[in-house]
This record gives structure tokens, sequence and C-alpha cells, in this order.
């Protein structure tokens, strides 16, 4: 682990953002107020291309410096592929943000570019036991892959919750790692990811300066189905399952609620629990931090479970559970 790869992060996000922002108002890169938004202005996005940017050239240098070395397909680093995917999801991404593009299209292409991954990678993210044949856990795991990265994009819906729950992931990883005495978790890309994280977060606080759009939202949550996976890759499934579980959830019930009412879960809506919390009148700020502090509980419910399994789940279940309740029982503030 080197405070080089976090420092590092964090300022080429930081004065990166700060630059390209000139560019973006130029070109009135903006985020209309729509049934999905949780906010009233049109606010600039486009954070995203730092963000992929800053972790691409993260990435490319850990790898340089021999820090994390992963397994290798062929004598190439699979590194080459998981950085080829970033850069092709944030590309559709992007033109989704400015022009939109068809959910069909998009997916497609998202799924080409996660069975790639899936393949060249197999060895370090495939958690299912050796004796079960290829063809039985990869299309499973591709869905639920492809599914976390869209659920994340579902999830960034307010200021500063997508960099409160991507560095609060990241750091359980590599607080699990230290406890295992530094076992190989990809702690060295997860650090590089809260170091650009929190640099996006000084922009996209409430009041948010700047969002991260899809074609951030995207990647990270490609990138973080793919350090959970490893995680889980390990033995560490309970943990892989913890640290994301708000996200989870909330993401879930809200799926099941909407099918359930016979409306489309694709179509923009607000009617996750943390929107439904802001629109019960707790600020942006307010309900950012609460994720932050379940987060935190989460880590600790992780750590437990590495000892009391069952019990570190239970607590984790709990925590959230409340956490949703208090979030989903607000009464709607009319403005």
């Amino acid at each position: 682990m080197s405070p080089f790869i976090f420092i590092l992060g964090l300022v080429l996000a930081l004065f990166g953002i700060g630059a390209i922002i000139p560019w973006l108002k130029s070109r009135q890169v903006l985020d209309q107020p729509n049934e999905r938004s949780s906010h009233s202005q049109p606010t600039l996005k486009g954070a995203g291309l730092v963000v992929v940017g800053s972790i691409i050239i993260m990435f490319l240098l850990i790898d340089l410096m021999d820090l994390d070395k992963f397994n290798s397909l062929h004598n190439t680093p699979v590194i080459i592929y998981i950085l080829i995917a970033l850069i092709v999801l944030s590309l559709i991404s992007w033109l989704d943000d400015l022009y939109g593009l068809s959910i069909g299209l998009r997916l497609l292409i998202q799924f080409l570019i996660v069975a790639s991954v899936l393949v060249a990678d197999y060895e370090r993210v495939n958690f299912f036991p050796t004796f079960i044949p290829w063809w039985i856990w990869f299309f499973p795991l591709l869905t639920f892959w492809c599914l976390f990265a869209n659920i994340v994009n579902f999830m960034d819906g307010i200021d500063g919750i997508s960099g409160v729950e991507t560095v609060s992931i990241c750091l359980g990883i590599i607080i699990i790692s230290a406890v295992n005495g530094w076992m190989p978790l990809g702690q060295n890309y997860a650090l590089a990811i809260v170091g650009v994280s929190l640099g996006f977060l000084w922009w996209n606080w409430p009041p948010a300066r700047i969002f991260l759009g899809d074609v951030g939202s995207i990647p990270l949550g490609f990138l973080l189905a793919w350090l959970l996976f490893g995680l889980a890759a390990k033995g560490f499934y309970l943990q892989a399952i913890i640290l994301p579980l708000y996200y989870l959830i909330d993401a879930t019930l809200t799926i099941s609620i909407r099918l359930f009412n016979g409306k489309k879960i694709w179509d923009a809506h607000r009617d996750h629990f943390y929107q439904r919390a802001v629109q019960g009148g707790l600020s942006h700020n307010k309900v950012s931090l609460i994720v932050a502090l379940l987060n935190g509980f989460l880590i600790g419910s992780a750590l437990l479970a590495l000892y009391l399994p069952f019990i570190g789940l239970l607590a984790s279940i709990i925590f959230v559970c409340f956490t949703l309740i208090y979030f989903g029982t607000r009464k709607k503030v009319k403005v």
C-alpha cells in the first residue's frame, strides 16, 4: 500500500474536474431536472470523464510499479482488459449523456464488454466452486455484473451519494485486506479509487457544482463489481455482500415494488428510499451523511462476519432495514 497512490488519485480528480468545468459550461453539458432528478436547477454533468480518466492513469501506474499484479491471460496483463472495458463503457455512457441511446443498445454493449472481461479474468472473479462447469456460472456472473453497474447508476440520484458509496466499499476492501495480513485483494486499486472519489466529492458534495453522469457511474459500478467479485473469489463471500448491502437492498426493493405496481423499471423515477428521504424534507447533505454512517456500520459488520458470520450478516441487514424504514416512512414535503 502506497500513500502516493491515494494522493495522486486525489490530486488528479480534484484539479482535473476543476479544469474541465469551463469546457463543459461552454458546451452546455447540463443535467436538466426530470422525473428522476432530486434537483430543481440545471447542473453540469460529465465529471465522470475526469474520474474515469484519473482511474485509468492510476491503474496503469500501479501496474507499471508492480504494486498489485493480477492474473494474466496468455502473458497479457488482465488490467489491460479492464482499462479497455472502462474506455468503451465510458464512451457509450458519454454518448448516452449527450444524445440519449436506446436501453437495448446500451445493455448489449455492456454485456459484450463484461463478457470479454469475465473470460479474461475468470480465475480472479469466479467465486463459484471449481467443480461447477463454466457454462453454469458464466451467465449468472455476467448478468449480476451488468446489473450491479446499472444499480450504481440508478442510485446516483442525489448530491454526494455516489462518492460516499464508492469510498465506503473501497475502504472496506482495504481494511479487510489489512486485517488479513495484506492479502492481495486489489487494495491498491481500491486505494486509487478512494483518492479519485474524494477528489470528485469536493465538487459533488451538496450543493453539487457538477454531477458524475452516466459516463462515470456505469464504469464505477463495473469496477466496484470487479473488486467485490475478487473479494468473494478469495473466500470473503459475506463481506462482498455486506459492503454494498445498502445499494443492493434499496435498488432491489425499489425495482420489485415498481414491477409489482406495473411500472417500467427503466423509466425515470424518484422511488428509491434515499430519494423519498429527500422528498420527505431531509437535505442531500443529511441523506449522504446518513448513508456514510450506515456504510461505516456495514464495514464493521463485514469485519465482525470474519469471526461471527451469522451475527455479522444479521447486524448488517438490521442496520440497512432501519435506515430504509427511516428514509421510506417520511411524508413528502410540498415545495
